[in-house]
């Protein structure tokens, strides 16, 4: 799924012609990119909520069988440091999914509904396997960035 983060990435800066993310801003005042590439924002954002290791997609920790994995071997400050850690990173990636695809106005509350989606996700879908999800990735995700980018050039 990395693979496909990546060519997703690429396809938004050959879409926009610029890395920077004032020229983000300009491009989405003109575009809402969320509603324009469904398919695209579907993808990254299941690709970003695997990338988080979040409850459908925690291949590497999965809580029910190992008992949280390496964070019972913290107590306390460090165990809270962590999770502080992990959902610092779920904020961020809400914030890069709303800059990248809702536009540029009112990115907190953007986030704040994306941030809600993860966690809504987190609590009602069963876990994946890991192979079904790979060959998800491979065979869906990958060409439909692939023909995505192809198709931008």
């Amino acid at each position: 799924y990395e693979v496909s983060l990546i060519i997703l990435i690429l396809n938004y800066f050959i879409l926009i012609e610029s890395m920077s993310m004032k020229d983000f801003f300009v491009w989405q005042n003109s575009y809402y990119m969320a509603m324009m590439f469904l398919p695209f924002f579907s993808i990254w954002f299941v690709s970003c909520i695997a990338e988080l290791n979040r409850t459908p997609f925690d291949f590497a920790e999965a809580e029910s069988e190992l008992v949280s994995g390496f964070n019972t071997e913290y107590s306390s400050g460090l165990f809270s440091m962590i999770f502080m850690a992990e959902y610092g990173f779920i904020f961020f990636i809400c914030i890069l999914n709303s800059y990248m695809f809702m536009g540029s106005s009112f990115i907190y509350i953007k986030s704040m509904i994306l941030l809600y989606l993860v966690l809504w996700f987190r609590g009602t879908y069963p876990r994946y396997r890991y192979d079904k999800f790979m060959m998800t990735a491979w065979k869906v995700f990958l060409p439909i960035g692939l023909f995505m980018l192809i198709d931008s050039m």
